[in-house]
């Protein structure tokens, strides 16, 4: 007999799916917030002349995976701030 209650089934949603929301602007910045279960990431990138740079630090780790450019590698901290702040404005 298969018993399941309403634990196990929000237990297997949140080990099985992640819900992507993505918002995305003309100016070249995008962030995409991912949930799963009640944790909320968000991934911060900046495109120009065919390059896209990882922001912030989810965007960072999943830089080398999807051949992003670390910001942190090209600009300075200030900059990159500044960039990252903007960029969350639109998550």
């Amino acid at each position: 007999m298969c018993y399941f209650n309403a634990r196990h089934l929000v237990f297997a949603f949140a080990l099985f799916s992640a819900i992507p929301t993505h918002a995305r602007t003309g100016d070249g910045f995008a962030c995409s917030v991912e949930y799963i279960g009640n944790l909320q990431k968000k991934t911060v990138t900046y495109q120009a002349n065919g390059k896209i740079y990882a922001l912030n630090g989810h965007a960072r780790q999943a830089a080398k995976k999807k051949r992003w450019i670390d910001a942190m590698d090209v600009f300075k901290p200030e900059e990159v701030r500044e960039m990252l702040n903007r960029g969350l404005s639109y998550c």
